[in-house]
Formats: structure tokens, C-alpha cells, sequence
């Protein structure tokens, strides 16, 4: 049976991401022009299967409720923030970190006029300073603070969860969402606090980017009483997968 709310957020991501690409900066000696970019995007959505985005919206449908306070690490351009917000309704707050520069100014055009969304551009890690966050040359949209690869680099400044949440006078957390290509430990790890009242965790690891982390990761919200009770494996990535975790406390 086809799911007619799953295509028609695939098909939105689709949309918002060749419209994003056309507004990405210069700033680049790999600088691919906009036109090239949007082909390649739509290319990709055409040949390959969905992004992990609308997996991670359609999870954030099971597990959030109106009224939650939502953080999302790694919001890009606000594809899944703006799902986000919906949900939780205007009785709701959600945080939404991004670090990378080349997708701020989007993120905070996309969420304008969204009364529960607040807009950090601060990089969530598992200590406090400046670090050279990479970007890939092609899409400007992903980005990461523990892999290479051959990507630009931006100075960006980081902060633990814990800190941020002090900082902003976060008082409590139900859902945290991490999309952070890779440096899902590093963040957990200076969310100590935090996990301990969190109800629902939406993850996307990469494995191939960072297989220690992620099996670190796993174990940290296995010890934290976090239970792994959905998981969805990328057909053509299969080193990339999205995982519901659940606070077995919090029930």
C-alpha cells in the first residue's frame, strides 16, 4: 500500500533541496555552479532511494507529541525542522542547531514566521570551543566536525548540549534529533545531563564516516536505559540508518 503522506514529504524534500542548492554561496574554490548542483540533486532523488530526512520526519511523527520541547542537531535548511514544528504545535518549543554557514541564511528564510522554532547557529559537540567543521564540495548541506574527506573547511564554534541547554534557559528536554553526520558519540557525550530526562531519541548514524563512534554511541544510550525500538537501514547506503530510541524510564 503507498504511503501518500511519505511520497508527498519525499517529494517536498525534493523540491526544498533543489531550490536550497541555488542559494549557496561562492565562497569555494570547488564552487560547482547552481545549475549543476540542483542537476545532481535531482538526479540522485530520481535514481536512488528516499534521504534519510523523510525517515526522520516520519519517526518524528511517532514519537513527538504537542507541547514537547524538541531539540534538533543538525537542522541544514529546515526540511525536518518544519515537520518538527507541526507537530509539536504552538504549545511546543523546538531548538534547531546549525552550524554550517552556507545553510544558516536558508534555515532561518524557511522557519520564518514559525512562533515555536528558535534558530541556534552553534554546532553541538562533547566540549566547548572553535573547530573546523567540513563541508562536502558538492552539497553544501552536509557537513561534519569528525570526518574529512576531502571537504572544506569553516570554523564554526561548538558547544556541549548541557551548556547550550543552561545558556538558554532550557528547563527541560522530551526528543532530541541528531543529524550530524557522524558525530553522534561526541554529542551524547556532553549531553550527560540532559539523557536523563529525555524521552525519545531520533538518530542517523553513518557508520562508514565514523564506526567506532557509532558503536560507542549505541552503547551510551544502551547504559542511559534508551531502548533501540525502531531502526531503518538505507537500501542504498546500507552504512547509513535511522534509529527511534525510547527512554524505557519515561513510558
Amino acid at each position: 500500500m503507498v504511503d501518500i503522506n511519505y511520497m508527498m514529504r519525499r517529494f517536498s524534500n525534493l523540491i526544498s533541496r533543489v531550490e536550497d542548492s541555488l542559494y549557496f554561496s561562492r565562497d569555494s574554490r570547488k564552487y560547482v555552479p547552481p545549475i549543476l548542483r540542483s542537476l545532481y540533486i535531482v538526479v540522485k532523488e530520481i535514481i536512488v532511494p528516499p534521504s534519510p530526512e523523510p525517515i526522520i520526519a516520519r519517526f518524528s511523527m511517532e514519537a513527538l507529541r504537542s507541547g514537547d520541547t524538541v531539540i534538533e542537531v543538525g537542522a541544514r535548511t529546515g526540511g525536518t525542522t518544519r515537520v518538527i514544528s507541526e507537530i509539536i504545535g504552538e504549545n511546543g518549543t523546538l531548538f534547531s542547531l546549525e552550524p554550517n554557514p552556507f545553510c544558516i541564511g536558508i534555515l532561518v528564510r524557511n522557519t520564518r514566521g514559525m512562533r515555536n522554532v528558535r534558530i541556534l547557529n552553534i554546532a553541538a559537540f562533547s566540549e566547548n570551543g572553535f573547530f573546523d567543521l567540513n563541508i562536502n564540495s558538492i552539497y553544501d548541506g552536509a557537513a561534519s566536525l569528525v570526518t574529512k574527506y576531502g571537504w572544506k573547511q569553516k570554523r564554526v564554534r561548538a558547544m556541549k548540549l548541557d551548556d547550550i541547554a543552561e545558556l538558554h534557559q532550557i528547563q527541560r528536554v522530551d526528543a532530541l534529533i541528531l543529524d550530524a553526520e557522524g558525530s553522534e558519540f561526541e554529542i551524547l557525550r556532553g549531553s550527560s545531563r540532559l539523557l536523563k530526562d529525555i524521552r525519545s531519541i531520533i538518530v542517523e548514524f553513518h557508520h562508514s564516516l565514523n564506526p567506532r563512534g557509532v558503536a560507542a554511541a549505541e552503547e551510551l544510550l544502551k547504559k542511559d536505559g534508551f531502548e533501540l525500538t525502531k531502526i531503518k537501514i538505507e537500501s542504498y547506503r546500507p552504512s547509513v540508518y535511522v534509529c527511534l530510541y525510547t527512554n524505557i524510564t519515561k513510558i
